[in-house]
């Protein structure tokens, strides 16, 4: 009899459906063949293995408890990583050290799931490092499994879809993301502008809706569309691998996403996998996952943005690059976790 695997995501906790919660669904896909998988569904209480996609949910001691009073296998993908934004900011290793202690907040939640999981699985060797740093080494095993990105079918990309985008192939740059704080929408639109008023006839694409309570922030957003409507466009959301999603990545000139904070994203990952140039923030798992095929900007400074959209803007699609993500391919990945799942239970 297979053994029963649930996950847990953010999902139905968030309006939105982002990197995480397709990684958590790539994840089920993967152990399939070998498990009985599914999304943990409300008063479900049968199942062998429980995997946590996700370090934000409030789960606490007593949950862990019940879980392992019936045997239950505890997998946890924290999705961690954090970078400060300055001296005084709090997300640093040497402060949540002692900010996990306290009882009663987040980051004892935090501290109380990893020291209930039986296998960690935090996607870079930052991360590793980086929660080994706060919160000591765990009871259990942590092995890395960096993101996957999924095939995408080249032949479906068609030209003429620009068309009803006002673009046309190569004369735009597309950003596949949530619109929110995080993902520095606002910073970006600022750079372009910056970028364009030295370098004019280009367009930007915003892919992807607004994360759910930043009503504000999606406010400036449109205002900024609105203002100039032959430079800037939003898409509110494209189904991954569609006709039009495919053909928007392919013929752009660049994928931009110069986050607060990547780990790195999807859409990167996707643009790379297609062999279009990328720019991101400067973020450690980036840095490690990309190697030397990106651009890397200071994502607190627009100027900063403006000169890497104006160095990507002369780069050549490249294979090289498409070549050196396939180490992340969807089956390569699936099968790595495969593997770690048939080992440790």
């Amino acid at each position: 009899m297979m053994k029963k695997v649930r996950f847990l995501t953010h999902m139905p906790l968030i309006a939105g459906f982002g990197g995480l919660e397709r990684q958590a669904q790539g994840y089920l896909e993967s152990l399939s063949s070998k498990y009985d998988v599914d999304f943990l569904k409300r008063n479900e209480i049968d199942f062998d293995i429980l995997h946590i996609v996700g370090h934000r949910l409030p789960l606490g001691q007593y949950f862990f408890s019940n879980l392992k009073a019936k045997w239950v296998k505890i997998v946890f993908s924290p999705v961690f990583y954090i970078r400060p934004k300055n001296l005084l900011d709090f997300r640093r290793p040497s402060v949540l050290k002692i900010l996990v202690k306290l009882p009663y907040t987040q980051f004892k939640a935090w501290k109380i799931l990893r020291d209930n999981a039986d296998l960690i699985l935090p996607n870079s060797v930052a991360e590793k490092k980086q929660l080994l740093s706060i919160f000591g080494r765990p009871a259990g095993k942590i092995e890395v499994i960096y993101n996957w990105v999924p095939g995408v079918d080249l032949s479906i990309a068609d030209e003429s879809i620009l068309e009803k985008r006002s673009v046309q192939p190569y004369k735009y740059f597309v950003s596949i993301s949530h619109i929110e704080p995080r993902k520095n929408t606002l910073n970006l639109i600022k750079a372009f502008l910056e970028f364009s008023r030295e370098k004019p006839g280009y367009k930007l694409l915003l892919v992807g809706r607004m994360r759910g309570g930043f009503w504000g922030f999606f406010g400036k957003v449109q205002e900024f569309i609105k203002k100039h409507p032959d430079q800037i466009a939003h898409i509110d959301g494209l189904e991954h691998g569609s006709k039009e999603f495919v053909s928007i990545l392919r013929f752009a000139k660049a994928h931009l996403l110069p986050s607060f904070l990547e780990t790195p994203g999807l859409s990167s990952l996707e643009a790379a996998s297609l062999g279009v140039p990328i720019l991101i923030g400067n973020d450690e798992p980036v840095k490690e996952v990309f190697w030397k095929w990106w651009v890397n900007v200071n994502p607190y400074s627009v100027s900063s943005i403006a000169l890497g959209i104006k160095k990507i803007s002369e780069l050549p699609h490249s294979q090289e690059m498409a070549k050196w993500v396939e180490r992340y391919s969807q089956w390569i990945i699936s099968k790595r976790l495969l593997e770690l799942y048939e080992k440790e239970f």
